[in-house]
């Protein structure tokens, strides 16, 4: 659950990217949707993360592992964009596009995870983990963007 509501958090660090590159670095329409397609890259290849994660398990295991190293990237990435000023947009873009590589491997690992839970209850156990699922993504993107424009 916390990891769909993170997710869903996710709009409050777009607004606030978005928001960086328009005041901080003066960035031109065209030079900031370049950066966001950049940024939200790592979310296309999502098969062969789920691919890469069932081959090569770290220590072990091939998902409680996964969710701490990819934690810690995504911890990292965000307080190094939070806590520094750095002279270049794309530096900050570089530092997202690892935050969200970071996210889009963590979901496809809680996916696989509500794979197997799911089959516990076959008769409704996908349909409540997906209500579920979503349910907190929307939460999260309420709070999130409500918290933006607060912040904003």
């Amino acid at each position: 659950m916390l990891q769909y509501f993170n997710q869903g958090m996710m709009a409050i660090v777009a607004l606030a990217y978005l928001n960086m590159f328009t005041s901080q670095y003066k960035l031109e329409p065209a030079e900031m949707q370049y950066l966001s397609s950049m940024i939200m890259l790592p979310w296309s290849p999502k098969l062969v993360y789920g691919i890469f994660i069932d081959t090569f398990p770290i220590f072990g295991s091939r998902k409680r592992n996964y969710l701490i190293v990819m934690s810690l990237i995504m911890t990292i990435s965000s307080l190094l964009v939070a806590s520094i000023k750095f002279d270049s947009a794309s530096t900050v873009a570089i530092l997202l596009t690892l935050m969200g590589f970071a996210i889009a491997v963590m979901d496809v690992v809680i996916d696989g995870l509500m794979i197997c839970q799911s089959r516990k209850d076959a008769d409704y156990g996908s349909e409540d983990l997906n209500t579920l699922g979503w349910g907190m993504t929307g939460l999260g993107g309420i709070i999130g963007s409500l918290a933006g424009g607060f912040i904003n």
